[in-house]
């Protein structure tokens, strides 16, 4: 009996909130009373849901050098986000629930409840490859956005060897899968997303659905993560085959004295450069970043030029002298929801990076450039020019730390970029006259596992 199909997100979420908080996610036995939706509908509902499926971690924000707060503002942070911003050993000292385990995961759970009802459903067999390609995706890039907290960086010679992450492809709770290797995590994904790939369409009628493009720009940037640079160019290249659109900056003016979100809201299909929407939910450290006293990183901020665009469309000073962010690419859906989903731009900077990496300077410049000069003021950006790959590299790389802030980004690149010391960085903060510090590689780059989920 099919009663609750309409309804079933809800009550899917109501109870796993309530079971994710008494013990761990991956061990709750879900309610046999709850009912498996089987119509391609109901299926394509449960993917639709936007407040699962479409929320991404928020903690490597805190943790990064994108935003930074003011001895009060950093006071008046509940303790968990205290300890996420001063890089302590144990940041979810007195959760019952981590959010950022338990929604990446319980979009998994969606995402195979989906593909189970799949298999037994009779219904036309196009839409089901459409449904199929997005449970995959979501299941893919869930586990991806886990592995950048809750892993080590993915380093080829170790990976075989290094702790990866459970890796549910069933959505039976009491077929619990053994934690395998970082290895098996990243290729479980790859496989994921190419049989997705297969099955997507290339551009999806809302962006908050997965499409072909989508996917190449995942597996473009799980392969940037594992330094494999020709297939992330390769597959950044498959995307923008499809969507190569770039917004020029030049046509945003006229909305920065018309109110205080320069971008289009992205929702259902604006922003032509988002390939695929998520958002990082919503908390008090970044609700503080629209006004004050969470600010842009000083050092940052001083990177951009004048006549660079993103400087006034990113960013806006405020009566009290702060530099707050703005410049979300959600556009108005909310004064606080940060865009994290993934854009062409980020493309352009894969493959501009994956260029100077196998030596093609030239090529590098060429795609960086491209990206630029739809940034900046119209008749004032002069091309990049770099003699070496490696004089590439540093420029791209302070291009991308310019680009993709606040995007969630930045705690990834900061651990692959980490594990050379020609790119490693430092991270320091000062807190009510104490500094805290986090070194390249250092264990705290790994956010624990949360202990109720007795995962060894």
């Amino acid at each position: 009996m099919k009663t609750i199909f309409k309804y079933l997100p809800l009550a899917l979420v109501l109870f796993l909130c309530n079971i994710s908080c008494k013990k761990g996610f991956l061990e709750a036995k879900p309610d046999k009373a709850i009912l498996v939706p089987q119509t391609l509908d109901d299926l394509q509902a449960l993917l639709d849901n936007l407040s699962v499926m479409n929320q991404t971690p928020f903690y490597q924000l805190v943790s990064s050098d994108d935003l930074q707060i003011s001895d009060a503002g950093f006071l008046a942070l509940p303790k968990s986000l205290r300890n996420a911003y001063t890089w302590q050993n144990n940041p979810f000292e007195g959760l019952d629930q981590v959010e950022d385990w338990v929604y990446p995961y319980r979009q998994v759970f969606y995402s195979n409840i989906v593909l189970d009802a799949l298999e037994t459903n009779q219904e036309s067999q196009d839409l089901k490859n459409q449904i199929k390609g997005q449970a995959l995706f979501f299941r893919a890039h869930a586990i991806y956005q886990l592995s950048q907290l809750f892993t080590k960086p993915y380093v080829s010679e170790t990976a075989s060897s290094t702790p990866g992450l459970i890796y549910p492809i069933v959505s039976d709770v009491n077929q619990r899968p053994e934690r395998k290797t970082l290895e098996f995590t990243y290729q479980q994904m790859l496989t994921d997303l190419a049989t997705a790939s297969a099955l997507l369409q290339p551009l999806a009628k809302v962006k908050s659905r997965p499409s072909r493009a989508a996917a190449y720009a995942l597996t473009a940037r799980i392969f940037l993560t594992m330094d494999n640079y020709n297939k992330a160019d390769e597959n950044a290249a498959l995307a923008l085959a499809i969507n190569s659109d770039l917004i020029d900056y030049n046509t945003l003016t006229a909305r920065l004295t018309s109110g205080t979100r320069p971008f289009p809201q992205v929702l259902p299909n604006g922003n032509s450069e988002v390939l695929f929407y998520t958002a990082l939910p919503n908390n008090s450290f970044l609700t503080a970043a629209v006004s004050s006293p969470t600010v842009v990183n000083a050092e940052l901020f001083s990177l951009y030029a004048n006549d660079d665009l993103r400087k006034p469309i990113f960013y806006v000073q405020r009566s009290d002298g702060r530099i707050t962010f703005k410049g979300s690419y959600s556009g108005a859906i909310s004064g606080t929801t940060f865009f994290s989903g993934i854009a062409t731009d980020e493309l352009y900077l894969i493959r501009s990076e994956c260029q100077a990496r196998l030596g093609r300077t030239t090529t590098a410049m060429g795609w960086l450039n491209n990206l630029l000069i739809k940034r900046w003021k119209t008749g004032t950006f002069v091309p990049y020019n770099a003699n070496t790959p490696a004089e590439a590299l540093s420029t791209i790389l302070r291009e991308r730390r310019k680009e993709l802030v606040t995007r969630g980004i930045r705690w990834s690149d900061l651990k692959r970029l980490n594990t050379n010391p020609a790119t490693a960085v430092n991270l320091s903060r000062s807190i009510s006259g104490s500094t805290f510090n986090l070194a390249p590689e250092d264990p705290r780059y790994v956010f624990p596992i949360p202990p109720q989920e007795n995962i060894k």
